[in-house]
């Protein structure tokens, strides 16, 4: 498994950025981030926001939306990215005296994942499906023999604008179909504990999904 990126977030209930954003990038640059020079902004009468990635600290990004409310933190494995968050969200609350979490809306993750498999893919994701009668229905309507090769798995009875969503898509890597899984996952939720117990449960939980895929 190779975690392509794995970012943690916060969006705040309130859509004002409390923190200007010249103060943030010499805060964070106090913890050793190196700012981008895209990101300074300039002098400037007023409060100054901005978008995108404005630091980073070796594999550790981080960036913001003013506009919405948001920051996140972006590394190459689960455990670096939500510990630098934690440790983020508590230096700002020190040296602001800011407590992000109380003005959370929800925290997110967001994932892209590669998956090597011994298996096919392509055979093992086709094979779940093979006696559907909807896809032969569908096959019947195409003239065509057809599969499925997309599995998506979404929070039952739920709407993808709700603080509360999963949203985990699992197929065969457009590149390499017949070796490699992609799998994209979103996870939101208000309670910062579930979020961050779900990120570091995140790879043997997709471990498991494979191989129930090609058990099955």
């Amino acid at each position: 498994m190779k975690i392509l990126n794995f970012r943690i977030s916060i969006r705040l209930e309130s859509l004002f950025f409390p923190i200007d954003g010249r103060d943030l990038i010499e805060a964070v640059r106090k913890i050793g981030y190196q700012v981008a020079q895209t990101a300074s902004p300039p002098e400037a009468r007023g409060r100054v926001g901005f978008t995108g990635q404005f630091a980073q600290k070796g594999s550790i990004k981080l960036d913001t939306n003013f506009d919405r409310g948001v920051l996140g933190v972006a590394a190459d494995t689960p455990d670096l990215a939500i510990r630098a968050f934690d440790e983020l969200v508590t230096f700002i609350r020190n040296e602001f005296r800011i407590d992000l979490e109380k003005e959370s809306r929800f925290h997110e993750i967001i994932a892209e994942i590669k998956f090597d498999s011994d298996e096919n893919p392509l055979k093992s994701v086709a094979h779940i499906f093979e006696r559907n009668p909807f896809v032969s229905k569908v096959g019947k309507i195409l003239k065509q023999d057809v599969t499925l090769f997309t599995l998506r798995f979404v929070t039952k009875d739920k709407v993808p604008n709700q603080e509360e969503w999963l949203d985990v898509t699992i197929e065969p890597d457009l590149v390499i179909p017949q070796q490699k899984y992609a799998i994209s996952v979103v996870f939101r939720s208000k309670d910062k504990s579930v979020v961050k117990s779900f990120g570091e449960n995140l790879k043997s939980n997709i471990v498991e999904i494979i191989e129930s895929i090609e058990s099955s």
